[in-house]
């Protein structure tokens, strides 16, 4: 018989039956055991979960994000005239 059992992500009590469904469905935590070793779609699942990350941040945080990201800048050369 199902237990009632505590998710640790969001603290609410589901039958153990339905706690995984929880945690993949509401929390998109996937096992990976079961995930395919090359299924082509990980990399897009990525970007698409940092687009979201990145989307929910605020002007100031989006800003350093991007100076982190961007590369370094090197300074201006300067060209001397010799006459």
């Amino acid at each position: 018989m199902a237990e009632p059992v505590r998710c640790e992500i969001c603290g609410k009590l589901f039958s153990s039956r339905h706690l995984s469904s929880d945690k993949r469905l509401l929390h998109g935590v996937r096992k990976t055991s079961h995930a395919p070793a090359s299924d082509g779609s990980g990399p897009q699942d990525a970007i698409r979960k940092i687009v979201d990350l990145f989307s929910g941040l605020s002007d100031e945080n989006k800003k350093n994000v991007l100076n982190r990201l961007a590369p370094p800048r090197q300074p201006r050369r300067t060209q001397t005239l010799h006459l």
